[in-house]
């Protein structure tokens, strides 16, 4: 599913326009279909339009003029005066007036309050302000937004919530929470970052008749249940358990032994053929066999920590797959010399995770030039020891933090967060649509460390096994959040539904 930001919506209606000889007004009229469309099932006692004074306001004036043509009571209110109304919206202002609709301009806000007094009608409608908005909404608009938010009734927005900024998902000023959001073509980047995500509500992707190959070259996207079974590895019936990868997990120390177990279980989950963790060997009896299918190895330690293990480590790599290293480590030993050791000896694919990351902050330089896939799975802290950036900066623009850092370092980056964003070296990104709340405990992170090591040793490219984890991660726990709520989830929650949900995926 192809995401655009607003600058790529905007060159995607001028290229249909222009090039492809589609006039501005059908592509409106078709916008105001599915708007209707959505507004119809609620509209039992009339809809109410606030529209502004551009082409967001247009696609209002017209799907209001169509449920009047349906016998539906319609209000319409433009914050704006007629004559400001330009191009495709002019038109589609006229056309309302000559199919005996009625047009109330507001100037000000007390005209709004009277206008809005006592409004009988069952939905509301935002049409006000649209993607390109760059500055904080005030004055009448943040009236406005204000007296929608005040509404007991649904209110359904026009491509996105007012307010809300089409690139970054970040908050103008204010902003309207609509319990629908209709967006028109594609999903819309600010639609998939919080907390733009989280005030569109529900979100329905409006085709308008625009050929996709306009933007077949767009690097960002959105993972579908479609687009996520392609990437599921598929089993032979005369495969064993060495066609699957034998993945090996570093992991673990004193206070934090159940970090590796998390860490297995999800690799378990996830379908690969044999697992070894590598661990200081203290924690074995703690770990007590379980989980029972995996193998164990001890390495040096000092202190519960792993330390000194780099030669150790390297042999037991021999032959493996894969390697996923961090979870649980401790930041007390030297691991960068590990991690240095494994990226420069070895052509496996190789995961960092948690403390992993704090340890490779040292000198990330050391990932440069690496013919195999590194995937880094940082959350915003971790994220900013890395680049050096504030964690403000990193949560004020996640994507172009995680782009940067992928293509100077030629690494697959995840960086967690509500909305969580994979990037590779090449500069695709893919936002995660899948996972809840209840996922913000001790351990997730672990698990999804298991998942992605898994993949990667299945044979999986680093941003495929990246991207597939993700989802895979997140819907196994709200698989679990239906059953349990959010409240009481914990991490090893998602362990069985990891295995439910690649049975979904394989069509099982």
């Amino acid at each position: 599913m192809r995401v655009l930001t607003p600058e790529l919506m905007r060159q995607t209606d001028r290229t249909a326009i222009e090039d492809y000889g589609f006039p501005g007004l059908v592509l409106m009229e078709k916008a105001a279909m599915a708007l209707r469309d959505a507004v119809r099932p609620l509209a039992q006692g009339g809809a109410l339009f606030l529209c502004g004074s551009g082409n967001n306001g247009g696609d209002g004036l017209a799907a209001a003029r169509m449920l009047l043509l349906e016998g539906c009571p319609v209000r319409v209110a433009l914050l704006t005066s007629a004559g400001k109304l330009k191009g495709d919206a002019r038109a589609e202002y006229e056309l309302l007036l000559r199919c005996g609709g009625a047009v109330r301009e507001i100037a000000d806000e007390a005209a709004l309050a009277a206008f809005c007094a006592g409004a009988p009608e069952s939905v509301a409608v935002d049409c006000l302000l649209g993607t390109g908005l760059d500055r904080a909404v005030s004055g009448l608009y943040a009236a406005a937004i204000g007296w929608l938010n005040g509404q007991h009734r649904p209110v359904i927005a026009c491509d996105i919530p007012s307010g809300v900024d089409g690139r970054l998902g970040h908050i103008l000023g204010c902003a309207v929470r609509a319990q629908k959001t209709v967006t028109f073509h594609a999903l819309k980047s600010g639609l998939c970052l919080y907390p733009g995500r989280e005030y569109a509500g529900e979100i329905v992707v409006a085709d308008i008749g625009i050929p996709p190959q306009i933007h077949s070259d767009c690097p960002y996207e959105q993972l579908s249940f479609e687009d996520a079974a392609a990437l599921v590895p598929k089993r032979a019936r005369d495969s064993h358990k060495g066609s699957y990868g034998h993945a090996a997990l570093i992991c673990g120390s004193a206070g934090m032994a159940g970090a590796a177990r998390l860490s297995a279980g999800g690799a378990l989950r996830s379908g690969t053929g044999l697992l070894t963790l590598m661990l200081p060997g203290s924690l074995l009896p703690l770990l007590n066999g379980d989980p029972p299918e995996a193998m164990c190895l001890a390495l040096p330690e000092k202190d519960g920590r792993i330390h000194g293990a780099a030669q150790a480590a390297l042999s037991a790599l021999a032959g493996k797959s894969a390697v996923g290293i961090g979870p649980g480590l401790g930041k007390d030993c030297d691991h960068f010399s590990l991690i240095r050791h494994i990226l420069e000896q070895t052509d496996i694919p190789m995961l960092i995770d948690a403390d992993g990351l704090n340890a490779l902050a040292q000198d990330p330089d050391i990932l440069r030039g690496r013919a195999a896939p590194v995937v880094l799975t940082p959350h915003p802290g971790e994220m900013a020891r890395l680049c050096g950036w504030k964690v403000q900066d990193i949560l004020q623009d996640p994507v172009g933090c995680a782009v940067e850092f992928a293509a100077r370092w030629g690494c697959v980056v995840l960086l967690k967060g509500s909305a969580t964003v994979i990037a590779s070296p090449e500069g695709r990104v893919t936002f995660n649509a899948t996972g809840n709340p209840g996922m913000a405990a001790g351990g997730s992170g672990d698990v999804l460390s298991g998942v992605i090591t898994a993949l990667l040793g299945q044979g999986l490219g680093g941003y495929d096994a990246a991207r597939l984890g993700s989802y895979v991660h997140g819907a196994a726990g709200d698989l679990a959040a239906r059953e349990m709520g959010y409240h009481g989830l914990t991490a090893s929650d998602m362990h069985k539904g990891l295995a439910r949900v690649f049975a979904r995926l394989s069509g099982l």
